[in-house]
């Protein structure tokens, strides 16, 4: 079974690099069941920067795209692709 983990962020750069440390930890690396999908709220601080980096270092566990519509009712129901 695929888990996949949504995460809805707008300007906190700082924290969603810490969860996204917290989640592609060794132990959980170990297991390819699961990915994350982040869903860039219209960020104006360095969120995107961070997300790149996730995609760079996970690509086939790390998804994230743009959602322009502020809300995170508009970032949980945006379309799925990149």
């Amino acid at each position: 079974m695929f888990i996949s983990i949504p995460i809805c962020s707008r300007n906190r750069a700082d924290s969603l690099h810490q969860i996204l440390d917290s989640l592609f930890s060794l132990a959980n690396l170990q297991s390819g069941e699961w990915g994350v999908l982040v869903v860039d709220n219209d960020s104006l601080d360095h969120t995107t920067e961070v997300c790149r980096d996730f995609r760079q270092r996970f690509p086939e566990q790390f998804r994230f795209w743009v959602e322009k519509k502020h809300g995170k009712s508009n970032a949980l129901n945006s379309r799925l692709c990149p």
